[in-house]
């Protein structure tokens, strides 16, 4: 309330505002669905980030997540909003011919400050890996001369390493 010299006065109501000069803070950013650890390489399309972000000044307004080739790049998924509540997200890509893919995470505050974050990667191999004939031989590394090693033959349908 003002009042000026006439004695006349007057009230002024403002939307509320938020002084916050920090953007939001992220605890952690995983490959993969879970909150306990980060994955590395995967056999499926399903493309999974989990993550924590907080802001105790104005608290987060909104989230959105990018895939990627490289951190902060949006070349496989432009940035998808996703509910501010939730902590994992995922969607299923349709090849992927690149050597790892990285999923961006962007969140804002209530007073409009952004902050972005990218995971370390995560290298999809779409081919399994057969072990059925395998063959796994222990022996002394004494044995191995690796300077002198001059080749893998084939020998009675088995490979034969030569030093």
């Amino acid at each position: 309330m003002a009042v000026n010299g006439a004695g006349l006065r007057t009230v002024s109501h403002s939307e509320q505002i938020y002084i916050d000069l920090t953007p939001p803070e992220f605890e952690y950013v995983y490959d993969g669905d879970s909150s306990d650890f980060d994955i590395q390489f995967q056999t499926s399309l399903n493309i999974s980030m989990a993550w924590s972000v907080k802001d105790p000044e104005s608290g987060i307004q909104e989230c959105s997540w990018a895939i990627g080739l490289s951190p902060m790049d949006t070349s496989l998924q432009d940035y998808t909003q996703i509910a501010i509540t939730e902590n994992v997200a995922s969607t299923v890509i349709s090849s992927t011919p690149y050597d790892r893919i990285f999923s961006t995470m962007r969140c804002t505050n209530a007073a409009g400050r952004t902050a972005s974050i990218s995971t370390d990667g995560l290298k999809i191999s779409l081919v399994g890996v057969d072990t059925s004939f395998s063959e796994t031989v222990v022996g002394s590394t004494s044995d191995v001369n690796f300077a002198s090693f001059t080749g893998l033959n084939l020998e009675d349908g088995q490979y034969k390493v030569t030093v």
